[in-house]
């Protein structure tokens, strides 16, 4: 047993521990979590839905969990102070060369190797402390410690906002590199060398998993593993998707507005700071509960409809994630017995585990089910967390929760997802002709009205979005329409990739339809997301509105003497059509028929959609 020389509270040497260590979760964190204000930009440039968006934040965390296993073996066998450093310069180093990525398997690469990286910063930083800081100012420290991790987190999304708004996702990431490499120069000049270390020769497995299996026989500590990981999954479930529904109607936000919403991350240093000084206090039990209460509370804010409150709400929860995560992180010093680099590192591998795989279980659930099913996860994760902890005050505020969850609805316009599907593939990957797995389309069900084609009137489909339907044309040729603005979540299923957004227009072809103004045809358009109506056609027909284009319903009659050609009566016909204006592309329509109609007609430039 060697002497112990501990720092204690209110020294030059303490300070400079708490400035080097707080540099250090700035570093960590800014490196970490500044693609989380660029996933929507990911999206739109390398045409990514929100699930595969969120691996250039999930590839990262999800590498840096077993990383934090190894590097605090090897800690053991070296310098810490070293590790640290080497960890925190070879990252920003990384993120630097991800700015000049080119392309998205590239940038997801770098992020896998960044993760790795990073993982002898996190682990190291907890045990330092715990080695080196009187026990009476463990608690400041490690909330100090958690205080920069906040105003890490806050920086990487605060900067990355600004910085894209300007010059792009690139020049933002550059820019967090930078000052990441700055912020680890700092911390190897500011960090003392381990006074209470002593480095054991060699790399022994034996001893390493020995130690890793003694601190998991603690079930205190058990739950607090299993504590931070939901935490965690939590919170980067809950910011992903705050950066599309924030992008999204009715906020229309920008990239820049977005990132200056992530200075309630202040908030979070505070409260992290305050828990870990509440704790040397009154014990670890109530503030974690109060904590995990504060975040249910936040997130029950964020299910109402005004901004104010959305952000209020995140910033209540954002309090209660980082008090928790502080109390929870220092308890597990506290309580580890022997090897405590091990405890930190299992601590950090649940942590680290829950952002990758639950935050990626949350982009499915934004896909699917909007904001609702994202609140309803991260409270099922609270409620375990507050389980787990055996902390059931907070559990009363679940019900409220769960039923403002329930009630809670996706401000869209839906349209049938096998429909938008193969529109959205039709625009992405440029088919021509269509897609040979999309099936014909009879039946559609838009704003609560069953649209059955050449038999449902125009006019009551457009009473029920509240449009006007046009007119243009003579008897002899005569079509009826409408466009209406689809307000569709960026980044789902039910949206383009892209920087416009969908909007749906609607006809009825006097020729095909059955029924006078009956609804014959139906197609999705783009336009601006600035733009608050559909364009109306001019002069310029529109091209779903030609008469030379043939449409559902149309008989094998009308085709031939539009074309020249009959169509084939099984499989489908193709032809090759001049640009509907001049000097257009020329065009590839494809026909299926049925029972001697058009079935689905489908029009595409050749050989670009």
């Amino acid at each position: 047993m060697m002497e112990q020389h501990w720092t204690a509270p209110g020294g030059p040497a303490y300070r400079r521990i708490n400035v080097a260590l707080f540099l250090s979760g700035y570093a960590t964190f800014s490196l970490l979590y500044c693609v989380q204000p660029l996933l929507p930009l990911f999206s739109r440039q390398f045409r990514l839905d929100a699930a595969q968006s969120a691996l250039a934040l999930s590839v990262t965390t999800g590498l840096l969990a077993p990383s934090i296993l190894l590097a605090s073996a090897l800690s053991e066998a070296t310098s810490r102070k070293a590790l640290m450093a080497a960890s925190l310069t070879v990252a920003a180093l990384l993120d630097l060369l991800a700015a000049m990525a080119p392309n998205w398997s590239v940038l997801l690469l770098l992020r896998a190797l960044e993760g790795i990286a990073l993982g002898g910063a996190p682990a190291i930083a907890m045990t330092y402390l715990a080695e080196e800081i009187h026990p009476d100012g463990l608690g400041r420290a490690m909330g100090l410690y958690v205080g920069g991790t906040a105003i890490g987190g806050m920086a990487g999304r605060l900067l990355t906002g600004f910085a894209a708004q300007l010059s792009g996702w690139r020049g933002a990431l550059a820019v967090i590199g930078l000052l990441g490499a700055a912020s680890a120069l700092a911390f190897m000049l500011l960090l003392p060398t381990s006074r209470n270390f002593r480095a054991r020769p060699g790399f022994d497995p034996g001893f390493h998993l020995a130690a890793w299996t003694r601190q998991m026989r603690n079930p205190c500590l058990r739950a607090l593993f299993a504590i931070g990981g939901l935490l965690m999954g939590a919170f980067v479930t809950l910011y992903n998707a705050a950066t599309y529904r924030l992008l999204a109607p009715p906020y229309r936000l920008d990239q820049a507005e977005i990132g200056a919403i992530f200075t309630i991350y202040l908030l979070g240093t505070a409260a992290s700071a305050t828990a870990g000084t509440l704790v040397d206090r009154v014990g670890r039990t109530p503030v974690l509960a109060a904590a995990l209460g504060t975040a249910l509370l936040g997130l029950l804010l964020t299910l109402l409809a005004p901004l104010a409150l959305v952000i209020g709400g995140l910033a209540v929860f954002t309090v209660g994630f980082f008090a928790g995560h502080a109390v929870a992180s220092g308890s597990v010093g506290r309580l580890a017995r022997g090897e405590k680099a091990h405890a930190a590192s299992l601590y950090l591998l649940a942590y680290y585990l829950g952002s990758s795989l639950l935050s990626l279980v949350g982009g499915w659930l934004w896909e699917i089910g909007g904001w609702p099913a994202v609140a309803w996860f991260c409270a099922g994760l609270l409620l375990a967390a507050l389980m787990l902890g055996r902390l059931a005050a907070p559990v009363l505020l679940a019900p409220l929760l769960l039923l403002a969850a329930g009630s809670s609805s996706v401000s869209a316009r839906e349209i049938p997802s096998s429909f938008m599907q193969a529109m959205i593939r039709a625009e992405s990957v440029s088919p021509a002709p269509a897609p040979a797995d999309m099936p014909p389309i009879r039946r559609l069900r838009i704003a609560g009205e069953t649209v059955q084609l050449g038999t449902t009137p125009i006019d009551t489909l457009a009473g029920r979005l509240g449009v006007a339907v046009e007119h243009q044309g003579d008897a002899g040729d005569s079509i009826s329409w409408f466009c209406v603005r689809l307000d569709l979540l960026p980044g789902t299923r039910h949206a383009p990739r892209d920087a416009h957004a969908p909007s749906l227009w609607v006809i009825a072809d006097a020729q095909t339809a059955s029924v006078p103004r009956a609804v014959s045809a139906i197609a999705l358009d783009a336009i601006g997301r600035e733009a608050r109506r559909c364009p109306v056609p001019a002069r310029a027909v529109d091209l779903t509105l030609d008469p030379r284009i043939a449409r559902p319903g149309a008989s094998a009659a009308h085709v031939t003497s539009l074309y020249g050609q009959r169509p084939a009566r099984r499989g489908r016909s193709a032809y090759s059509l001049p640009g509907m204006q001049p000097d257009t592309t020329p065009l590839t329509l494809t026909l299926s028929m049925r029972n001697n109609h058009v079935e689905t007609s489908w029009l595409a430039e050749t050989p670009d959609n």
